[in-house]
């Protein structure tokens, strides 16, 4: 009987040893790594595939060059087209960059009195983690793919981990943010410059030209027409009634409440965004035959701009005032109505030719022209009547084309 049990606990222990052998070799060792901490400050699970990627691609001394024909639109395909955010968040980036580093976004460039260094202007602490950042990962600290990563996996996670949670909330979708406050809250929270080398007005002035010009190239989600809100790979929207196009909070004269939503209005939208690039090539397909030439292609050719928008093709009327008066025939047509749904036409009298527009939602609009001849602008619905072109207002049609609503 003893020598059945000593056998017996033989085998057991043996058994054991085996077990605890694979279990070594099948169970890696886990770490909280960068990526991790990224995750935990920023509030996103590690299995999320939408998590902040924090690795450079590429083994140790690879740069992985961004797309762009200059740092600005670099910058904007990095923040947008990598990480995910929205075009307004990315824009508001690039601005207040390049207003830190010489109005190029600069990685060479250094603040000969502070010492500060780069296209974020480090200094002290921060400066040395983008050395460190660089040392580690074999990169070049003067390179931008070098100096994005650094903010983006390092100082980005380090101050809402330090004292400015509000850079988390930046990094939220808001459907109510525009330009403007985008711009200042990055300034105000993650550069914090003294107030005499804020420069507000031009930090928001690059932003917005980052926004017309590259905005819609770098943009990877989809328009979510029933929330309103841009969707990136990885995940969509919810659903509700339709509020715009993500284009943000406008001022303006319009309601806002009604719910009529065009079945084509996803479509519009993400067209509409696509047009403010005068690099894309659904610019050049609106304008390219349009009054104006060379950089001015759509200079005059609202309706050109608005018909496009809505069909991908233009010509169906020889002005905004013959729109307007076939829309009137139709029974389209909502004379001096303030409460049109997102991507209605909006009719102004301009000259005998008149002036049409495309409302977005939330007091926001695209037109032509209204913020420099022959290209087309997403800006606040008041610019038409008020601080713009002092524009009377005939009302608002729904974008009846070719025998059917949009």
């Amino acid at each position: 009987m003893k020598e059945k049990l000593r056998r017996i606990s033989i085998y057991c222990a043996a058994l054991l040893s085996i077990c605890l052998l694979l279990s070594n070799q099948m169970v890696a060792r886990a770490e909280f790594t960068q990526c991790d901490r990224q995750a935990v400050l920023l509030n996103r699970p590690y299995y999320d595939p939408c998590s902040v990627a924090c690795a450079t691609a590429g083994a140790p001394g690879t740069v992985v060059t961004l797309p762009g024909v200059d740092n600005p639109q670099k910058v904007l395909n990095f923040f947008v087209g990598q990480k995910g955010l929205t075009p307004i968040q990315g824009a508001a980036i690039v601005g207040n960059l390049q207003q830190e580093s010489r109005g190029t976004i600069d990685p060479t460039a250094r603040n000969p009195s502070s010492g500060a260094y780069g296209i974020g202007q480090w200094v002290g602490g921060r400066q040395d983690g983008l050395n460190n950042y660089a040392a580690d990962k074999k990169l070049d600290p003067a390179a931008i793919e070098t100096q994005l990563g650094y903010l983006w996996d390092v100082d980005l996670p380090a101050q809402i981990a330090g004292g400015f949670p509000e850079l988390k909330a930046f990094l939220t979708p808001d459907p109510t943010a525009t330009i403007e406050s985008a711009t200042l809250l990055w300034r105000k929270k993650f550069e914090r410059p003294g107030e005499a080398e804020a420069h507000d007005d031009l930090r928001i002035k690059y932003a917005q030209e980052a926004l017309q010009l590259y905005g819609a190239s770098a943009q990877t989600g989809t328009v979510n027409a029933g929330s309103g809100s841009v969707s990136t790979a990885c995940g969509s929207g919810s659903g509700g009634s339709v509020v715009g196009c993500n284009f943000g909070a406008g001022t303006g004269p319009f309601a806002n409440t009604n719910t009529t939503v065009y079945p084509r209005v996803e479509e519009m939208c993400q067209r509409a965004q696509k047009l403010t690039d005068r690099n894309s090539a659904e610019f050049q397909d609106a304008c390219g035959d349009s009054p104006g030439t060379g950089s001015n292609l759509c200079a005059g050719a609202c309706e050109s701009a608005a018909e496009y928008t809505w069909l991908g093709t233009r010509y169906q009327y020889a002005s905004a005032i013959a729109d307007w008066n076939a829309q009137q025939a139709s029974g389209h047509a909502h004379p001096g109505d303030r409460d049109p749904p997102v991507g209605a036409l909006l009719f102004y009298n301009t000259s005998a030719f008149g002036h049409v527009a495309v409302y977005l939602g939330n007091n926001k609009l695209l037109s032509t022209d209204i913020d420099g001849k022959g290209y087309i602008y997403i800006v606040n619905a008041d610019r038409m009547e008020t601080t713009g072109w002092h524009a009377p207002y005939l009302g608002w049609s729904d974008p009846y084309f070719k025998g059917e609503v949009q």
